[in-house]
């Protein structure tokens, strides 16, 4: 069963790094993809997310995240979103979001939802 967050440190304009430990996976299956999607509306297909960052297990040199299957059957999740990658969202508003994965099998869950806010626009000065 997916488990219900709210994230709340979230900053428009600096990087973000959503870091996500699992003790094991169903079956001992190794983790090939995951997702990670934030929209305005429950109804807003994922592809008009104005975050949708997709992850691999070898996606590290990319910038944008990596996934970490260890040999004890635990897994790392790590999506960085990059400022110009959240330019489309407002300020001091609420957005929903979700994590999925797909197994090596096939096999799809999602790991969590919930609800993210984000606080108040950051502009760097360099």
């Amino acid at each position: 069963m997916a488990n219900y967050r709210y994230i709340d440190d979230f900053s428009i304009g600096d990087t973000y790094k959503l870091i996500r430990n699992l003790d094991s996976v169903p079956d001992d299956q190794v983790i090939v993809d995951a997702y990670w999607t934030v929209k305005p509306t429950l109804t807003t297909l994922d592809i008009d997310a104005p975050i949708n960052i997709h992850i691999t297990q070898f996606t590290s040199a990319s910038g944008i995240g990596e996934i970490t299957n260890y040999a004890d059957g635990t897994v790392r999740l790590q999506f960085i979103a990059n400022p110009d990658d959240v330019g489309a969202l407002t300020s001091n508003q609420t957005y929903f979001y979700d994590v999925h994965v797909n197994l090596y099998s096939g096999e799809k869950y999602v790991l969590e939802y919930g609800k993210l806010f984000t606080g108040m626009h950051v502009r760097h000065s360099h």
